[in-house]
């Protein structure tokens, strides 16, 4: 059909989730008001842990993002074509669909933070290995990798930033989390896009390697105010 109707597919996508709500929005429980919030309720909301747990978020987002951004432009360069590079980012999809089924039993199993560093090196991993990939076979077996690992990022460091939130103050903990990762959703292509001009994909790929790599350190580094690994 072409990229344009693909695209105006896509777009219809979202036509029928407004149709959805329309029908059956009702269903969803109304807003209540808050009660005022006491004086000096905004101390502690930015804790040293918090900022962790906002930085941590943040590598996440932007290797997801990056991954996605730039793994079709790499997939165009060696050649493949756009089904090849669809059905290579849907692996990523089926594998973030499949680990996301077992993310609270993986949370039973292993403390959070501790999860969340298997996740960033996981990401780190998959950036590593893209440039090595000649074919739709192996980038698809790289970015089914990369899914398994980062599919679950983002919910785990919402439930990470909940739990770390002081009482009644969870839901600005989330809006900062939010307004952050979405500042780096827009800087990262901004930053990389010239560095993959200047200096290849391939050095794209190997430094955000390096920095989910740092953040999977940092995550494991991370100490609760009682001196011990923060779950």
């Amino acid at each position: 059909m072409g990229h344009a109707p693909a695209c105006l597919v896509a777009a219809s996508q979202s036509g029928i989730a407004i149709a959805l709500l329309l029908v059956w929005g009702r269903v969803y429980p109304a807003g209540q008001r808050s009660h005022a919030r006491p004086a000096g309720a905004n101390r502690g909301l930015m804790d040293r842990e918090i900022v962790r747990m906002l930085v941590l978020s943040a590598m996440v987002q932007l290797g997801y993002d990056l991954f996605q951004f730039y793994l079709p432009i790499y997939g165009h360069s060696i050649g493949l074509s756009a089904s090849a590079i669809g059905a290579v980012l849907a692996t990523l999809a089926i594998a973030a669909f499949v680990v996301r089924l077992f993310l609270a039993r993986l949370l039973k199993l292993v403390p959070g933070r501790r999860l969340l560093a298997w996740v960033l090196l996981a990401g780190a991993i998959g950036f590593a290995l893209v440039p090595y990939a000649s074919d739709a076979i192996v980038l698809g077996a790289i970015a089914f990798l990369f899914g398994l690992g980062m599919g679950i990022g983002i919910p785990l460091t919402v439930i990470l930033m909940f739990a770390n939130s002081a009482d009644g103050r969870s839901g600005q903990t989330l809006g900062i989390r939010l307004t952050a990762n979405n500042l780096m959703r827009v800087a990262g292509p901004i930053v990389f896009g010239p560095i993959g001009s200047a200096m290849g994909f391939a050095a794209v790929f190997w430094i955000v390697a390096a920095i989910l790599g740092s953040g999977s350190l940092l995550a494991r580094a991370s100490r609760n105010a009682h001196g011990r690994p923060s779950e």
